[in-house]
């Protein structure tokens, strides 16, 4: 049994920090446990060694209890540590994430600083040339001011002239084809059996201010009883019952006449005397295109001039206006004619350069 206890007591020894608070002498041991020679240890003595263990052993309980404790607060510290640690890295992933968003917001606002800071510096400079932009508008606003007071002291001109022509003489000035003149015009039916015939066939097809080139299949007119001229009469007095004519074709006559004349009589006329759908052919001098080839040396001085004012032999000779593309469009379109179309264009006849145009009634 001693031996037992003997062995024991020699393994808790070897415990690191608790062995050596249960080192106390063999002699002391043996009085304690008993053995071969502690059998001569006095009663007294070993009450004694008994004492002191028991309280060694009450030291050892008490310093295992504060040790436990110790450890079990190092536990909980370690846990909360560990929490806190878990706890931040959680937010440092979170933080991770709201990164990006944060990042774009912060480019978007760069952005904005910078147009911010450029519309700054256009207003800047816009206020700087501010002094010379108002003062360009109101040049502009000036200009478009006069512009529209010559238009209309152009159209009183014009309103004036046309009412002092048509009440002058026909004497007062050169005589204008189919303006009434001092005496009634008498008009003659040359070909009544050609204009009954177009008339049955309701296809009454009228060659206007022919001269010396009738056309076939045209009625044939002209203030001249000239060979194939079918019927004589003004232009601007025709004896046909409108919205019956099929088709009007004039072929350098409306050069003949001014320009007001052209908008306010003759061409209103000869829209009258149209059925709706009827067609509009009509052959002038392409100005443009002579302009052009004068400027390039392709037309004389001397040709350009006798193709613009005419030859001016005899009253109906003269050439009183002049035409381009868009003008003459204009001209049809205020008249009453649409989708126009231009068979012809700066095309050769003669000295002149003409073009062709064809409208429809509207």
């Amino acid at each position: 049994m001693y031996k037992t206890l003997q062995g024991a007591y020699g393994r808790l020894l070897l415990i690191p920090k608790i062995g050596p608070l249960f080192r106390i002498p063999v002699l002391t041991f043996r009085a304690i446990f008993g053995g071969e020679t502690g059998r001569g240890v006095s009663p007294t003595v070993r009450q004694d060694s008994l004492s002191l263990t028991i309280a060694a052993v009450d030291g050892l309980h008490s310093d295992i209890a504060a040790l436990r404790t110790r450890l079990e607060a190092q536990g909980d510290l370690h846990a909360r540590i560990a929490a806190e640690m878990k706890a931040e890295i959680a937010h440092h992933a979170a933080w991770r994430e709201e990164l990006p968003p944060i990042a774009s917001a912060l480019g978007q606002l760069r952005g904005d600083a910078l147009a911010l800071q450029e519309r700054v510096e256009r207003d800047a400079e816009r206020q700087a040339r501010m002094p010379a932009e108002i003062g360009a508008e109101m040049r502009a606003e000036i200009a478009a001011t006069e512009s529209r007071l010559r238009d209309r002291i152009e159209f009183a001109r014009n309103e004036a002239m046309f009412e002092l022509r048509a009440k002058l003489p026909g004497g007062a000035m050169p005589a204008l084809p189919g303006t009434p003149a001092a005496a009634p015009f008498a008009v003659r039916i040359l070909a009544p059996d050609k204009l009954r015939a177009m008339q049955a066939a309701d296809a009454v097809r009228l060659n206007l201010g022919c001269g010396h080139l009738p056309l076939d299949g045209y009625l044939n007119v002209d203030m001249r009883e000239l060979p194939g001229v079918d019927v004589v009469a003004e232009v601007a007095g025709l004896p046909f019952a409108p919205g019956t004519v099929a088709e009007i074709h004039s072929a350098h006559l409306l050069e003949h006449f001014p320009i007001e004349h052209l908008r306010r009589v003759l061409l209103p006329h000869w829209r009258t005397l149209l059925r709706p759908g009827g067609a509009l052919r009509a052959v002038v001098p392409d100005a443009e295109a002579m302009l052009a080839d004068f400027a390039a040396g392709a037309m004389s001085f001397d040709d350009l001039r006798e193709v613009t004012y005419g030859l001016q032999d005899y009253d109906g000779d003269y050439h009183f206006t002049m035409f381009s593309r868009d003008g003459l469009a204009g001209l049809l379109n205020d008249a009453g004619f649409a989708e126009l179309a231009f068979a012809a264009q700066a095309r050769r006849n003669g000295k002149c350069r003409e073009m062709e145009v064809v409208g429809i009634r509207t």
